[in-house]
């Protein structure tokens, strides 16, 4: 059972889950941590004292090809893996996905926008380049004037995420700092959620031409 990030097992506090790891709750409390890589796949996970407890090694589309250790379920782009029944599939929140068959297991609510892929397709096909953080509606932005700078925007309204690499040296203020007038910082991977997310996506969307690539282009 779950009550926010917190998990029960059967009436008793088990796992406090936090962005980057968790806390057992039953017996002896300790912290673990995860070491991720760029797409959020969860590929070791480490106790307070340093010890490695798993690794994961994953092909593309989240199959695991070597592990060592089975401490957790969360692991490809940081999801649950559900074991019950056989099925071993991720739980996206939005609908379920199969690594086996590199496909979500029920429609994209929001198909109607790419009505040129299939409705079960998971990161427009391309997992290397894209993931897809709860199950439905990513977009790659690209700006078709100034630097041509590229970002991934996946959700909708509070619940969006966006994904953006560039050089950034710090000098603007707040989340929706762009990336074409810090050119000469250090290469960085933003991650922003929610109403930061929404700001950088609009702002960005408001200074340049943006062809946003789903189904189609469009401004």
């Amino acid at each position: 059972d779950y009550c926010g990030n917190v998990i029960y097992e059967n009436g008793t506090q088990k796992l406090l889950l936090t962005e980057e790891g968790y806390i057992n709750l039953a017996g002896t409390q300790q912290y673990h941590y995860y070491l991720k890589d760029h797409q959020g796949n969860n590929r070791v996970v480490i106790n307070q004292s340093g010890t490695v407890e798993e690794t994961n090694h994953y092909y593309p589309f989240g199959g695991v090809f070597a592990t060592a250790g089975n401490t957790q379920p969360y692991k490809y782009n940081g999801k649950e893996f559900d074991t019950k029944k056989g099925l071993n599939w991720y739980d996206y929140g939005a609908r379920h996905y199969d690594t086996a068959l590199g496909r979500f297991t029920t429609n994209d609510r929001f198909a109607e926008k790419y009505y040129s892929m299939s409705p079960y397709q998971y990161g427009a096909n391309s997992p290397v380049v894209n993931i897809d953080v709860n199950g439905d509606s990513i977009r790659i932005c690209t700006e078709t004037q100034s630097f041509g700078h590229t970002w991934i925007s996946v959700g909708e309204g509070s619940n969006m995420t966006v994904y953006s690499y560039g050089r950034y040296n710090g000098t603007n203020k707040g989340p929706d700092r762009s990336s074409n007038s810090l050119g000469n910082g250090s290469g960085v991977l933003l991650k922003l959620m929610g109403d930061e997310a929404k700001a950088y996506n609009d702002k960005k969307s408001s200074w340049w031409n943006v062809c946003i690539c789903s189904n189609r282009c469009g401004r």
